[in-house]
């Protein structure tokens, strides 16, 4: 066997090394790139590449997102930044040169780094479900911790590979045997069902919009009229239901007792003189939190029925006094003696693992309570201002900072590097209750480009992901369809490029499907 036959053999290794890396590891994905780009600097068919160059523009279009960035540094008064900027997005040019300018990828190297990637996804989630069942056991708080890496970049994963699945249960339904058919729908399935069991909410909705444009798709491949109809309605069913359920929440959150605040008692059962704040409209569980509250009862109450006393932090960090005053406000118990006393061993160790509120473990594979989380966070954000250890009303005030950058730099941006101090001198001016330890940039992907680029820097690069997609007709291959519908709506709540497996996900994907033999004759799977 020749060097070059080796080299491009060593390549395909190299890929579906880093697609098993993806879902299991985040430092082997690292490692993955490296072989990647490695073998491509190896292969001896330097004139092929040129060849490439001259005739596909694409690769240096993707390049151009990269160069943004270098010429980003003559505005940068933060080398150490600008440097750590550029060394985030490293994962562009050394995909963009590994993949673009590589050994060429055969249809059938693709598939079998796509089944690499999907035998990957399933230890994960199995290895996951384990963990879940066990979760107590393990010493488990949340459901989040049950994949290998990050639960927000790994609900992109598992769209993807539920949309892999299903493609190859289409493209080769003639191949399959029955058993098989419904192993990869039950596959799909199964990834879904994880996904919602993490209950990450930006992957959440990246799913929801992913399966009505994958839904259209499906319903325009449709031989018969009246399947079309049906499976419409049917979409349009589930379409309506997810807002009317989210509204049925928020009205289950504001259904408020009845409680007539000049009549309210004065002294516990004990005594001891309660305190009512009648101005606060705090709430957990439709029961006002800051009514009824005795804090020498409920200190010494709680400190004979636990070791962690009643002033210090919880498993999670949070503190014990605060989240024992809303888990009680939860159960409908006054937050006195008797409420603690009420509180069974079960409740203890919840209030100790820094639950909050009993829904979340009574009902921890639901997704109600990552919605009733929510509506929490932005009600007690809206009454207090407060947005400190709230996800989405902390990207709220992210947001308003970015904004305000953006109007005083709307052209350029602040440079590569620059953000952090745009980004922290904002928040001392604007968001002063916002705790410096959470300071951060956007949590948008579109916002950060702009805050860095302006808007000319930012419309170039969404230009440039978005033409080699259409000059190499990818924008009708049905998993580069899937993973962009998923990035640009997770793209919304998170700067998911600018994190090491957001960008790694994406742009190795990305460039598989660009650069790698797709379908024969490059024939469209949706129909016109």
């Amino acid at each position: 066997m020749g060097y070059q036959r080796i080299i491009e053999r060593l390549h395909v290794f190299a890929l579906c090394f880093m697609a098993i890396s993806l879902p299991l590891s985040e430092s082997l994905v690292s490692v993955g790139c490296g072989l990647i780009l490695l073998m491509a600097l190896l292969h001896p068919d330097w004139s092929g590449k040129w060849e490439r160059l001259k005739h596909d523009k694409t690769v240096m279009i993707v390049l151009s997102i990269y160069a943004v960035y270098l010429i980003g540094m003559l505005f940068t008064t933060d080398m150490k930044m600008a440097l750590y900027d550029l060394r985030k997005n490293m994962f562009i040019p050394m995909l963009a040169i590994g993949v673009g300018l590589g050994p060429r990828i055969e249809r059938k190297h693709l598939n079998n780094t796509l089944w690499c990637f999907l035998g990957a996804m399933n230890i994960s989630v199995i290895v996951g479900l384990i963990k879940f069942v066990f979760r107590d056991q393990l010493g488990i708080e949340t459901s989040w911790d049950i994949s290998f890496v990050s639960h927000i970049r790994f609900s992109f994963q598992l769209i993807l590979a539920a949309s892999l699945l299903l493609y190859f249960l289409y493209k080769q339904k003639s191949k399959l045997w029955n058993w098989q058919k419904r192993f990869l729908l039950f596959d799909a399935l199964l990834m879904v069902v994880f996904l919602l069991i993490q209950k990450s909410l930006i992957g959440i909705l990246a799913l929801g919009t992913s399966t009505v444009v994958g839904a259209i798709i499906g319903i325009r491949l449709l031989q018969s009229v009246w399947l079309k109809r049906a499976f419409t309605v049917i979409l349009l069913v589930v379409v309506l239901g997810i807002p009317a359920y989210v509204g049925w929440a928020i009205h289950r959150f504001y259904d408020v007792e009845e409680v007539e605040l000049s009549e309210l008692d004065q002294y516990t059962s004990r005594g001891n003189k309660y305190k009512h704040d009648t101005e606060s409209k705090l709430l957990e569980n439709g029961h006002y939190t800051d009514i009824y509250l005795c804090v020498p009862e409920l200190r010494v109450a709680w400190n004979k029925r636990s070791e962690i006393d009643y002033d210090g932090d919880g498993k999670t960090g949070f503190m014990i006094c605060s989240t024992l005053v809303r888990y009680l406000t939860a159960k409908g118990l006054r937050k006195d003696a008797d409420g603690v006393e009420a509180l069974t061993p079960e409740d203890i160790k919840n209030i100790e693992a820094g639950v909050a509120n009993p829904i979340f473990k009574e009902r921890f594979a639901s997704i109600y309570p990552r919605i009733y989380k929510t509506i929490w966070e932005i009600d007690v954000y809206l009454k207090t201002d407060d947005a400190n250890y709230k996800s989405l009303a902390q990207r709220i005030e992210f947001g308003k900072a970015a904004c305000n950058i953006i109007s005083d730099n709307w052209l350029f941006g602040v440079g590569t590097g620059n953000w952090k101090k745009a980004f922290w001198d904002t928040y001392r001016k604007n968001s002063p209750k916002l705790k410096e330890e959470l300071y951060a940039s956007s949590h948008n992907q579109y916002l950060n480009y702009t805050v860095k680029f302006g808007i000319i820097g930012m419309l170039w690069i969404m230009i440039a992901w978005l033409l080699p997609v259409f000059m190499k007709r990818r924008h009708l291959f049905f998993p580069m369809i899937m993973l962009w519908v998923i990035m640009a709506v997770a793209n919304l709540g998170d700067s998911n490029f600018e994190s090491h497996m957001g960008l790694s996900f994406f742009m190795f994907f990305y460039s598989i499907f660009l650069w790698s033999e797709v379908e024969p004759n490059a024939k469209p799977i949706t129909k016109k």
